[in-house]
């Protein structure tokens, strides 16, 4: 059975995900979403509060209603990629087929990252990540929090059953997300590389990595 935490804590996003935002929420998110091109187009660092103003079409006066600091708004789009990561983790929540929910998350994590800017985002996150800043410390725990959502899901796997329990389940985790983002950045410089074009292969990877063959 899916552990009562795990399925509370990811319902509880999804739920707040779908609550119609305001008109000030909206007004946020543009604001956000302006910051977003921004540093993915010139980095945290070198982003100024004034680049972001232009960006959304609005004065320092009135953006600063909505977010003190940059590193405000910075804090904002962690929370906010937080629940999206939230919203790809719903497969997980289904007792159906291993492989069958794994690559249905795994869709929806490369379609989240289709959104423009995305992907140089993620590239960025992954560099401030490694200076170990505030925003590395963001990503962390979305890391963390991702890891320890699959790791359930695979440990419920292998208490069935499902999958080899022998594997080194954490190693092969670790495997397949750096897979998934490998696939993100390959798909921003080969657009050919479209993900349904890889389904079959990625299920086979994964029956191959957790020893589904040998159940089957």
């Amino acid at each position: 059975m899916l552990d009562r935490a795990v399925s509370m804590n990811i319902s509880v996003l999804l739920k707040a995900a779908d609550t119609p935002e305001t008109a000030q929420d909206c007004r946020r998110r543009h604001i956000m979403e302006a910051a977003e091109r921004c540093f993915a187009r010139s980095g945290f660092h070198k982003t100024s509060m004034q680049e972001i103003c232009a960006e959304a079409a609005m004065s320092p006066g009135a953006l600063y209603r909505y977010f003190k600091s940059k590193e405000a708004i910075i804090e904002a789009i962690c929370l906010d990629e937080r629940q999206r990561c939230h919203g790809t983790l719903e497969p997980l929540l289904v007792e159906g087929d291993f492989t069958e929910a794994f690559v249905d998350m795994a869709m929806a994590y490369f379609e989240q990252m289709r959104r423009p800017g995305a992907t140089p985002m993620m590239l960025e996150v992954f560099a401030e990540g490694l200076r170990n800043g505030a925003v590395g410390r963001n990503f962390l725990e979305n890391e963390a929090m991702v890891r320890e959502h699959i790791s359930d899901f695979v440990k419920r796997a292998a208490d069935r059953g499902d999958i080899d329990a022998t594997v080194d389940h954490d190693a092969a985790i670790g495997m397949m997300m750096a897979l998934g983002e490998g696939i993100v950045m390959r798909s921003a410089i080969d657009p050919a590389l479209e993900p349904e074009r890889i389904r079959a292969m990625l299920a086979a990877m994964i029956d191959a990595v957790f020893g589904r063959g040998k159940r089957r």
